[in-house]
């Protein structure tokens, strides 16, 4: 297949390329900054849309990168509808559209939960990821009158040497780590070979009609927890001798 991923040069972007193309797919890597045969620019998106079959967006400012101002807050909105209404008026110039659209989203899409249960259904929460989140899902969900719509609900995504994990560990490394808040505060995630995984999956190897025109895929939980055990993980990250593989 012919597959685009904007902001693909990412923690995220960057494994599910590789695994792409080990599989023999054809990749092109939509970014601000391209240096290779496969990097397009931003400005290229409709060209490099066109005739594609699968169109992945990945792409907006990291949430972990600094404080939540208010001023930073829109910034973190903003990225994310912006690089979508980009992405979706490429998809809508070209005269051989993609059959899927991937878009990235979080299950911050449902708010704080507890130790509650959540699936695609369940409604979207009334925090500020919550509010992201359904903003950028309804950004996406422009796309959905000319091809399937896929809305990737990304937990917490740990790898030892990118993401949130290193920041994690980073406490313990200097012997300050311990409980954050009550303890009791869940959490969903997956190492990143996981999500890669769960991503491919969400992508059909030909154009299937069977499949529904748009949908939410929730890319979370190999496990749910309170923070206790992802403290335990970030600990496990710093001990040099030991590899961190949660399940």
């Amino acid at each position: 297949m012919k597959v685009v991923i904007a902001g693909g040069s990412g923690f995220l972007g960057s494994a599910l390329a590789s695994s792409l193309r080990v599989d023999g797919h054809q990749i092109t890597i939509i970014t601000r900054h391209p240096q290779r045969r496969d990097q397009a620019p931003w400005t290229d998106l409709p060209i490099v849309a066109e005739g594609a079959d699968v169109v992945v967006n990945l792409a907006g400012e990291p949430l972990e990168a600094g404080r939540w101002t208010e001023a930073r807050k829109k910034s973190l909105l903003q990225s994310r509808l912006k690089a979508t209404d980009a992405v979706v008026t490429a998809m809508s110039k070209t005269s051989q559209r993609p059959a899927v659209f991937v878009n990235a989203s979080a299950i911050g899409y449902y708010g704080a939960r507890g130790a509650g249960v959540v699936t695609e259904e369940s409604p979207p929460g009334s925090d500020f990821l919550a509010s992201v989140c359904v903003a950028w899902e309804g950004a996406a969900m422009a796309a959905a009158g000319m091809m399937r719509v896929v809305l990737l609900r990304t937990g917490l995504v740990l790898d030892r040497n990118a993401g949130a994990l290193p920041k994690l560990a980073l406490p313990f490394r200097v012997f300050a780590g311990g409980r954050v808040g009550s303890g009791d505060q869940s959490e969903g995630g997956r190492q990143s070979r996981g999500h890669v995984a769960h991503v491919d999956a969400a992508v059909p190897g030909e154009r299937a009609d069977h499949c529904r025109q748009e949908e939410a895929f929730s890319v979370g939980p190999a496990f749910r927890s309170p923070l206790p055990p992802l403290s335990r993980a970030a600990k496990m990250h710093s001990a040099p001798a030991r590899e961190c593989d949660i399940v």
